[in-house]
């Protein structure tokens, strides 16, 4: 996912392990450095494991590989994001 602001890469994060195979890698760039802490978090929340983050400037670019999971350590991982967005719109 390239230049995608970091509000939707958020939002898509807890998608991505259900289209790609364990050990699969992803690419997150285009992300303002003050996001990176954010959004690495939310990876490892969700199992990946980031390899590689490099910045220009103000700007980063996140390499991240998917570990493997099992099947209620993905359901753990959705119950937790849905609570948290369910609080968050609440807020």
């Amino acid at each position: 996912f390239c230049n995608v602001i970091a509000g939707v890469i958020k939002e898509i994060i807890p998608d991505i392990p259900k289209v790609i195979n364990q050990n699969g890698k992803i690419i997150l760039s285009g992300i303002i450095s003050s996001q990176k802490e954010d959004i690495i978090k939310l990876l490892n929340l969700y199992n990946f494991k980031v390899n590689h983050v490099i910045s220009k400037k103000d700007w980063i670019c996140i390499q991240a590989c998917l570990l493997k999971s099992s099947w209620i350590n993905i359901i753990f991982f959705n119950c937790i994001y849905l609570i948290t967005k369910f609080f968050n719109e609440k807020i």
